[in-house]
This record gives C-alpha cells, structure tokens and sequence, in this order.
C-alpha cells in the first residue's frame, strides 16, 4: 500500500508539473520553482490523506472479513469447527488421500455427552452450556494439532484422525473418554460426573465423510445401548 501511494503521488505530481507548464506557456509565463512546488505540495495533499483513509478501510474490511469466515466456520459457544466446516475439511482430507493414492489410515469418532438433557433440566441451559464449554476444552486438549474437531450439534462432536491406525484411533477415543471421567463438574456446588460416549469407524476406499459417519454413528448408538460412558468400533475398516 506504501509502494503504490508513492508511485501514484509521483504520477500525479509529474502530471501535475506538466500540467503546470503546459498553463504557463499558454498564458506566455515563465515556469518558477515555486510552481513545480506549489504543483508538487497540491498532489501531496490531495493524495496522502486519501490513500490513508483508504488504508484504514482496507484493513477494517479485512478485519471484518476474517470475522465473518470464523463466523461461518467456527462454532460460536466451544470454539470448535461448525458442522459444516467440520463436513468439508474431512471430506477434503478423504479425498486429498485417495487422490493420491495413499491408504486410508484415518479414523472419524462421533461422541455424544451422556444424559445431557438432565443437565439442562436440573441446572438451566447457561449451565449447560458451560458443561458443553469444559467437555470441548478436554476433548481438544487431547488432540494433536493435525486432527480435526467439530461439533456436529447439540452435544455432539466429531473428531476427525489422520495416519493412524485402528488401535491409535481406540486409544485417543479411550484417551478422551477417560479425560472427560475425570472432568470434575460442580454446578451450583453439586457434584455431577461427565461422561461421554463414542462410536469409531476407519475409512476405507472410496469412503466419503457420510459412509465414514454413519458407520461411526453406528458405533455411538451401540456404545449407548450398551450403558454408554464406553467406545463402541467396527472390527475392520469397511468399503463404502
């Protein structure tokens, strides 16, 4: 923005002196220093406080642009990816994988708090949530910076593996569940526990996010059946 002020002000300025003598020939008088001056002090305060308050503009609209782009990716209570940005980044990675031809080596984990709605039935929704807050926070913290985690809706997140196998991707699910168990909760000085259940799928060929999620919410309905607070998984990654 510096560089193109200046250029612009030069421009100007040259088309200004021009303009300045080419006046001073018609009128038969002599060009003075003064005028090359007075041409050149014009331009300068025509073009600096302009180009200035374009810069600020600039900037807010880039701000403000940013702003927007985290709005519509970013979920606005737990700081995690939106369904939607979460949907289309694992749907990029599935395919930047098979495109180029690497193996599927990736797992997708739906997690759901178990009993939520007694939370916001006994303690009110700000408390839960703060609950869904606290339950983001751990779940991230459990993360390498390369996975990808979102929140799907309500209480319920996905959390997106890359490179690993079927056994790293139980551990990290065990890991998380594990985190949240030991998540102390005391609303309104009332112990209440967490916990969370977890379906896991591995991809396999040709596996988009929805057969990968179904799959995956597959195992969460099992894991909840079966008394929740547990990770259910396929035995083996399977084609879609």
């Amino acid at each position: 923005m510096v560089i193109s002020t200046s250029v612009t002000t030069i421009i100007l300025s040259i088309l200004a002196i021009i303009g300045t003598v080419i006046t001073n020939k018609i009128q038969t008088q002599e060009t003075l220093p003064s005028d090359y001056i007075a041409a050149i002090s014009m331009v300068s305060l025509f073009t600096i406080p302009l180009f200035s308050f374009l810069a600020v503009k600039l900037q807010q609209m880039h701000l403000l642009n940013e702003q927007l782009h985290n709005l519509a990716t970013t979920d606005f209570l737990t700081g995690a990816l939106s369904r939607g940005a979460f949907v289309v980044n694992v749907e990029t990675r599935l395919y930047d994988r098979f495109t180029a031809g690497l193996a599927p080596n990736a797992a997708l984990l739906v997690i759901d708090v178990d009993h939520f709605k007694r939370i916001n039935d006994r303690f009110g929704h700000q408390t839960g949530d703060l609950a869904l807050v606290r339950i983001a926070d751990t779940l991230g913290a459990n993360l390498r910076e390369t996975d990808l985690f979102g929140r799907l809706g309500g209480e319920e997140f996905g959390i997106y593996l890359e490179d690993v196998s079927p056994d790293d991707a139980i551990r990290t699910a065990e890991r998380c569940r594990k985190a949240i168990n030991r998540l102390g909760f005391t609303p309104e000085g009332e112990d209440h526990p967490l916990s969370i259940s977890i379906g896991v799928a591995f991809s396999g060929p040709d596996m988009d996010f929805t057969a990968l999620f179904k799959q995956a919410d597959s195992c969460l309905y099992l894991a909840k059946a079966c008394g929740r607070n547990r990770t259910e998984f396929a035995e083996e990654p399977r084609a879609a």
